[in-house]
């Protein structure tokens, strides 16, 4: 179980919401201003700014959860332990964006990065540049119809990053 963790940010946001909460409440206890913000959300463009707001409050709440993961248990230990990164659940939500980018620039279509990093190469190391990953696209193998003529591979079965697959080039 993670333990959760309340910035001040967050207890103004929760906040927010709370006084929301009770002045939707006080408006249906009123039919005059029912009446009004009835009105209100009948014009096109005041609705579509009421949705815009709800939107943004919404990723506001859930980037107001936070929470400290625990962490793999130690044998021995007498408490649990947590990580000292706090989390909120928008960042575990967007994980894959944070994962997928790159550590440093590199040009367009690079297959190589910008800066070397150190690595291990049958036991000694060594600065290079790094291979970029490369994402291709869905192939399309098996959706040609029974008996059709073998093309040559199309576009998306051949990979995306110049050099990829059996190139004797190489950019250094």
């Amino acid at each position: 179980m993670p333990k959760l963790v309340l910035l001040w940010t967050d207890g103004v946001v929760f906040a927010l919401v709370a006084l929301l909460t009770w002045y939707v409440w006080h408006v249906r206890r009123r039919p005059d201003l029912r009446a009004r913000w009835l009105a209100v959300f009948q014009d096109g463009p005041a609705l579509g700014g009421s949705i815009v707001i709800a939107l943004g409050l919404l990723v506001a709440l859930v980037d107001s959860v936070h929470f400290r993961p625990r962490l793999d248990a130690v044998p021995g230990a007498a408490q649990a332990a947590y990580d000292t990164r706090t989390l909120s659940l928008l960042d575990v939500m967007l994980r894959h964006l944070v994962d997928s980018r790159e550590a440093t620039y590199s040009a367009p279509l690079a297959t190589h990065g910008f800066t070397r990093e150190s690595v291990i190469v049958d036991g000694v190391a060594q600065r290079v540049h790094p291979r970029l990953r490369c994402w291709p696209r869905p192939s399309r193998a098996g959706s040609a119809p029974a008996g059709a003529r073998p093309r040559r591979p199309s576009r998306a079965a051949r990979p995306c990053c110049p050099g990829a697959a059996g190139s004797s080039r190489s950019r250094h």
